[in-house]
């Protein structure tokens, strides 16, 4: 049962990167513009990532990548207001 249950995050969690975090023509969600309103919301997720490697190394890799995905999102926000 736990094992399932590690194998559906891992699943639930690679369609998200495949789909959404690494596509720059997908358009931007609203959460990452919350993100980008309160910056403190991604230190807390980057502590929540790291406390997930004590969970499934995996899974804590998949939230970094989507992390890095979602900042990367945030820092083409900022350039494209600025360019404005």
């Amino acid at each position: 049962m736990f094992d399932e249950l590690k194998l559906f995050i891992i699943t639930l969690l690679s369609l998200y990167v495949l789909f959404v975090s690494l596509r720059p023509s997908y358009p931007n969600p609203d959460f990452i513009l919350i993100l980008h309103k309160n910056p403190i919301l991604i230190i807390l997720l980057f502590i929540f990532a790291l406390y997930s490697f004590n969970f499934d190394q995996r899974i804590g890799f998949l939230l970094l990548i989507i992390l890095f995905g979602i900042y990367f999102d945030i820092i083409s926000i900022i350039k494209r207001d600025v360019t404005i």
